[in-house]
């Protein structure tokens, strides 16, 4: 089983719970740099493959880019229970992809690191010693 992103795992919590008195509905928007943009309203699993990028993990993410021949792409999902989560993904010079997330439970920032092949992803958190350097380097030494 493909291990979801941190915030995306709490979404679905917090959407699929018995416990919730009325469902919440999720909304995904994605801003391509090909021009593609597209927007995804769930309140249970999304249908389509490209709207479940939104909720997938990294390595998901990096594929709907490539799908559709873009080198960086900003995600936004709003929440009623976490509010806005922003997330950015950009292909870099060496050939990583940079994941860079805030919310308003994480303003200093988060993300992925991918990289290697197969692709391989290492998280960093800001304000912590998981820095992007760090997470670069494991994902681009030779396995």
């Amino acid at each position: 089983m493909k291990k979801l992103l941190v915030t995306t795992a709490l979404i679905f919590a917090a959407t699929t719970a018995p416990a919730a008195a009325a469902e919440s509905t999720l909304t995904g928007t994605v801003e391509l740099n090909t021009g593609h943009s597209f927007t995804c309203t769930w309140t249970q699993v999304p249908e389509g493959e490209d709207c479940l990028a939104i909720v997938g993990d990294a390595q998901d993410e990096i594929a709907l880019l490539q799908r559709h021949g873009a080198t960086s792409g900003k995600f936004t999902v709003v929440t009623p229970r976490f509010g806005t989560i922003h997330r950015t993904v950009t292909k870099r010079a060496n050939g990583t992809w940079l994941m860079r997330g805030v919310s308003r439970s994480t303003p200093e920032g988060w993300g992925f690191v991918c990289g290697g092949e197969p692709l391989r992803c290492a998280m960093w958190e800001g304000g912590t010693s998981k820095t992007i350097a760090k997470a670069t380097k494991k994902v681009t030494r030779k396995a």
